[in-house]
């Protein structure tokens, strides 16, 4: 049983900047008997509570550096999806710069992970542009040069920052480098 369940001190409270409209998995709790894998240790500088404390529990302690390697998850991408998922559900909740934060914290941590791809086509409206969640479908990284107009709320293109920052994320992602003639007769 113990290489598989620990029993450790659960964050029982989110931080500051974690949105009310989420539920954090560690409320109530001041320990708990938990899976090994299903729990990030708490890192002081981390942001990771942030785009998992719906999802998973938190430990309330700093856990040094090789028993963490040990106990937590290799990939925390489908727990980050899955709280992605309630973040755009709750996005009329969310402060607008807290969300955007969040937004730009999960592409960050997604932009590492191998897995992130699958996971994000899981979503229908994945893609933060001008304040909301749109398809990728309807998004492209560039414009297309032959067609200069704005085609937007119907099209997109990406806003140099998230190209910039996780054009890779969004290219393996599915999308496209411009707009296509298809997408701008779709309008």
């Amino acid at each position: 049983v113990t290489k598989t369940y620990s029993w450790l001190p659960i964050r029982s409270t989110p931080p500051n900047s974690f949105p009310s409209c989420l539920s954090w998995k560690g409320s109530g709790y001041t320990s708990h008997f938990i899976s090994n894998n299903i729990f990030v240790p708490s890192v002081e500088t981390s942001e990771l509570p942030l785009i998992l404390g719906s999802q998973i529990f938190i430990a309330d302690v700093c856990v040094p550096h090789r028993l963490s390697a040990i106990l937590s998850t290799p990939s925390l991408a489908p727990f980050v999806v899955a709280q992605f998922r309630d973040i755009i559900a709750h996005q009329a909740d969310i402060a607008p710069p807290c969300l955007e934060k969040m937004v730009h914290l999960i592409y960050q941590y997604l932009s590492k992970q191998a897995d992130a791809s699958s996971l994000l086509m899981t979503l229908p409206q994945w893609v933060y542009i001008k304040g909301k969640f749109v398809s990728h479908q309807v998004v492209a990284v560039e414009a297309n040069s032959s067609f200069s107009q704005d085609l937007s709320p119907y099209v997109h293109t990406l806003p140099e920052h998230l190209v910039t920052q996780y054009q890779d994320l969004l290219t393996r992602c599915g999308i496209q480098k411009t707009l296509t003639r298809r997408q701008i007769c779709s309008v």
